[in-house]
């Protein structure tokens, strides 16, 4: 019998678009320090690849903004975005 096919590669090992994702997070960063609503649509039109960079790390943003926590959105962008520094991403 012949054997199966390799199974597909997943969505999650393409890699990031850092330049992409630089822009995204700098203009999340802005909106946020400025505790301007624009953040919650700037995170929705970006979602798939903040979920991607970020991880859990996006969702728990994403919640945050949700409850207009954008101080506590910030530091989780923060955080996230250094977490993704210090692992060479």
């Amino acid at each position: 019998s012949a054997a199966p096919p390799p199974p597909a590669p997943t969505e999650a090992a393409a890699p990031v678009d850092s330049t992409a994702l630089d822009r995204v997070t700098s203009r999340l960063r802005l909106l946020l320090e400025a505790d301007d609503m624009a953040c919650a649509q700037v995170y929705r039109d970006h979602e798939a690849l903040l979920n991607q960079a970020l991880g859990p790390a996006a969702r728990q943003m994403a919640e945050q903004i949700d409850d207009f926590a954008f101080e506590d959105a910030l530091a989780t962008l923060d955080t996230a975005l250094a977490g993704r520094d210090a692992a060479g991403k």
